[in-house]
C-alpha cells in the first residue's frame, strides 16, 4: 500500500499535475471517470494498483510497437525471434522509455529545451516498473529480488514525505545486509513471506496472515 501511495503522491495527487494533458492523472481520469474526487483525495489501493498496472502494460505495448515497427504485436510474436534479439529490443525500450542514460543531464537543460511531458512519462514508467517488479517478487516468493528492490523505495519515500517508512526500511535493510550475523539474516528472510494456499504465486507478507487471523478471532 505504501508503494502505490508514493506513486500517487508523486505522479497524480498534486494540483499542478491535473492540468497537464497526457499526464498520469489525465490517464487515470479515463480509467476512473466516476471516482475523480476519490482519485484526487483518497484513492483505494485497488484503484491505484489496477490503474498503475493497466497504464504500464499499455505504455509498454506501445513501446514494443515502436521498436518492432509492428502495429500488431501478434505478427511480431509469430516471427519466433531468438531470445538474444528479444533482449536487444527490450534494452532499447529500457534506454529510450524507462531509464535513458542521459536523463539526468536533460533535466539540467533550460526549460525551453526540455520535453517535460516525455520526462514525466519516463519517471512514471520507471516507478511503475519497479513497483510491478516488487509486487511480482513478493507474490512469487523471490525474497532476494524483494530486498534489492526495496532499496529503491527509500529515496522515493523521502521524496513524497514518507520519512518514517524511509527510515525504518533503510535501517532494516542495512541491518539485514551488514549488522545481523549471516545465519540470522537468512532466517529473517526465509520467514519474511508465507504461502497459505501453497500456489506458485500465492506468497503474502507474514503480517497479512497475522491480520487475517486477527479478523477470524474477532469474528468468532
Amino acid at each position: 500500500m505504501a508503494a502505490v501511495d508514493a506513486i500517487w503522491r508523486l505522479h497524480i495527487k498534486g494540483e499542478a499535475l491535473h492540468s497537464n494533458e497526457g499526464s498520469t492523472y489525465k490517464l487515470f481520469e479515463c480509467l476512473c471517470p466516476n471516482n475523480l474526487m476519490k482519485l484526487s483525495t483518497n484513492p483505494t489501493y485497488r484503484m491505484l494498483n489496477d490503474g498503475i498496472q493497466h497504464l504500464l502494460r499499455a505504455h509498454l505495448s506501445m513501446c514494443w510497437e515502436e521498436v518492432t515497427g509492428k502495429r500488431d504485436l501478434h505478427e511480431f510474436a509469430d516471427r519466433n525471434l531468438a531470445w538474444d534479439e528479444i533482449e536487444d529490443l527490450a534494452q532499447k525500450i529500457l534506454d529510450q522509455h524507462i531509464g535513458e542514460k542521459g536523463f539526468g543531464y536533460s533535466q539540467e537543460l533550460p526549460e525551453a529545451k526540455r520535453n517535460m511531458k516525455c520526462e514525466n512519462q519516463m519517471l512514471f514508467n520507471r516507478d511503475a516498473v519497479l513497483y510491478m517488479l516488487l509486487a511480482l517478487a513478493s507474490n512469487m516468493g523471490a525474497v532476494g529480488l524483494m530486498k534489492d528492490l526495496l532499496w529503491h523505495r527509500v529515496p522515493m519515500f523521502l521524496a513524497c514525505g514518507k520519512h518514517k517508512y524511509a527510515t525504518h526500511i533503510l535501517k532494516f535493510l542495512w541491518d539485514l545486509c551488514d549488522t545481523y550475523p549471516e545465519r540470522l539474516s537468512h532466517v529473517i528472510q526465509m520467514h519474511w513471506l508465507c504461502n497459505p494456499k501453497g500456489t506458485p504465486d500465492g506468497f503474502r507478507g507474514v503480517n497479512w496472515w497475522v491480520e487475517l487471523n486477527n479478523l477470524y478471532t474477532k469474528a468468532c
